[in-house]
């Protein structure tokens, strides 16, 4: 079966793989079939006297004999064919070999920026997997297992980044941002609310109400219908014409009409798929999602549908900490830039970051999840100004 072997020292990070998997017995029992035909063609433009017998015998046989050295070509691929994979601070070097045959190639490190894994879809269905080495000016694709890509993109950037960090003689130390910690008694700083943010703040008698209405998805509103519209209004029309509403000079009658209205229904289920799009969409666009604080309970509250609540409670809540998700690590395709400021400019436009409630023992209480670094400082700042009422 295929495999991947990875070996990493301090110097170079070296993958290994072959491509050996049970397909080979089909190409076998192919490549027989081929040269049984072969073999009788030959025979017929042997034993046959006329001059137009051996003409078409031998025009048969020229194609066969190109498919069955793709075949020969294809199983010597699969059984000596292997792939070795060097990266190093030269950059990283791949090299093919199938017995004598050699392909080799080069990239130098500082036009290396990540790999990642791509598939790529086929113009008749299907797809294939790939190891994709994103370069300055190129892309440059591999087809190692598809079970092992994640962990060789994984693996080799961690390792580019490491050798990158060393070059530039930058700490090669991959952290996410420290968690910002705030105590009850650190003054506040009257934060205004970020530009362009969702979240709105009401002082109620209470407490304090932070919601937020919807995303702001009109494009994907508009994007899915359009889809949506284009695809069922095409397929409604074969519908009308099976069902008799449209009529055709050839009206499908009998096995005719089974067998159209079979044909027709993963194209039908593919409409229905596209408006249920159109109406997640849509009430995506409508979610109100609410936090209510108020003496030492929180109340999370979404509708959209249906509304989901969560009740919480700050009982001895002591500090505030504005941070990401626990447990949060930095990913290989950050790393891979090789520098700590794509993981801070990563990490400054994403929406992970939360506002976290401990208690003096350093429990977590509850978090308010799911925002952006400025919306989750000035949660927090609101939530100091207004701890009176809340605990």
């Amino acid at each position: 079966m295929q495999s991947v072997t990875i070996e990493q020292t301090d110097s170079q990070c070296v993958a290994t793989w072959r491509y050996f998997c049970l397909s080979l017995v089909i190409f076998f029992i192919l490549l027989a079939g081929v040269i049984a035909g072969i073999v009788y063609l030959c025979y017929l433009a042997f034993t046959r006297q006329e001059l137009i017998g051996l003409v078409i015998a031998l025009g048969f046989t020229l194609p066969l004999l190109g498919v069955g050295a793709l075949l020969l070509a294809v199983i010597a691929h699969m059984l000596y064919g292997k792939t070795r994979f060097v990266l190093d601070e030269n950059g990283l070097e791949s090299v093919y070999t199938c017995f004598q045959f050699k392909i080799k190639e080069r990239i130098v490190l500082a036009d290396i920026r990540r790999f990642e894994k791509y598939v790529r879809q086929r113009p008749k269905g299907g797809s294939t997997t790939l190891l994709r080495v994103i370069c300055r000016h190129k892309e440059v694709d591999f087809t190692p297992p598809a079970g092992e890509i994640d962990n060789l993109c994984n693996r080799f950037n961690i390792f580019l980044g490491t050798l990158k960090a060393e070059i530039a003689g930058v700490p090669a130390k991959w952290e996410v941002p420290a968690p910002i910690v705030i105590g009850l008694d650190t003054p506040p700083s009257h934060l205004k609310p970020p530009l362009g943010t969702r979240w709105r703040c009401e002082t109620e008698y209470k407490g304090i109400k932070l919601q937020k209405r919807g995303e702001d998805k009109i494009g994907d509103v508009i994007g899915s219908l359009f889809t949506a519209i284009f695809w069922n209004g095409v397929v409604s029309i074969f519908v009308l014409i099976l069902f008799g509403v449209i009529e055709t000079e050839q009206q499908p009658q009998g096995n005719a009409w089974w067998g159209m209205f079979i044909f027709l229904i993963p194209f039908v289920a593919c409409g229905l798929y596209l408006i249920v799009g159109v109406l997640d969409n849509i009430l995506e666009w409508f979610r109100i999602t609410t936090w209510r604080l108020a003496h030492g309970e929180a109340e999370f509250r979404t509708v959209r549908l249906f509304a989901r609540t969560a009740r919480h409670t700050l009982t001895g809540w002591n500090s505030l900490a504005v941070c990401l998700p626990e447990g949060e690590e930095v990913k290989p395709e950050l790393i891979a830039e090789g520098n700590h400021d794509a993981i801070r400019e990563f990490y400054n436009a994403c929406d992970s970051w939360q506002v976290a409630f401990f208690n003096a023992a350093g429990e977590r209480l509850m978090a308010i999840e799911n925002l952006h670094k400025p919306e989750a400082q000035w949660m927090a700042d609101v939530c100091l100004r207004e701890q009176r009422t809340i605990r």
